[in-house]
């Protein structure tokens, strides 16, 4: 990696389920950037997203978090996402 401006964008599905919510958050260096929350409905299907432009320097470390006893809906395709990539070097 080197020290830029950077584009992050992720996605979650959450389907019909007893646990209450999705909630799931972009976090650099253990600060929490930007959330999506999803409640469980009568809607069986929800998709949320979210996208932040933020600088980083060398050795910063860019990741998801699921909140603890929360789920997201997976069987294997690909229905959350997560991706980033760098605008330009600063």
């Amino acid at each position: 990696m080197v020290k830029g401006m950077y584009f992050f964008r992720f996605s979650i599905f959450n389907n019909l389920s007893p646990v209450p919510n999705s909630v799931v958050s972009l976090m650099k260096n253990g600060e929490r950037l930007t959330t999506v929350w999803d409640t469980s409905g009568t809607d069986t299907n929800d998709m949320g997203s979210n996208a932040v432009v933020i600088p980083l320097n060398v050795g910063d470390n860019v990741y998801v978090e699921l909140q603890e006893n929360r789920i997201v809906y997976d069987d294997e395709k690909n229905y959350n996402t997560f991706s980033g990539f760098l605008l330009f070097t600063m």
